[in-house]
């Protein structure tokens, strides 16, 4: 998987990695589910938790970079809104994560 840079803060990515199971990215949103500022809902549904609540669900892109290094992820918000700035990894809010696989048939 290639892990780009934020595009729009610049912080970085990370290593490219292989992997089974992984996060969708800001690309791969784009790409698969809408344009790079909403997700289309009809492909790709709400998340919701056990209670029937939407959520919040994580990509695997960063967010914003801050000055307390507590982290920025990059996510979908639970109407579709690609959230590029991203939610704080540590927080208090529920949010899902919805993995990705390729499957070859």
């Amino acid at each position: 998987m290639v892990n780009a840079d934020n595009p729009k803060y610049g912080t970085p990515g990370g290593n490219n990695t292989r992997d089974k199971v992984f996060l969708l990215s800001l690309d791969e949103i784009e790409q698969y589910m809408g344009d790079n500022s909403h997700v289309n809902i009809k492909n790709a549904k709400r998340a919701v938790d056990l209670n029937g609540d939407s959520l919040h669900w994580w990509l695997r892109s960063p967010g914003l970079s801050d000055q307390f290094n507590c982290g920025y992820i990059a996510a979908v918000d639970k109407d579709g809104g690609v959230r590029v700035s991203g939610g704080r990894v540590d927080s208090k809010y529920d949010v899902g994560v919805r993995p990705a696989l390729w499957l070859d048939l």
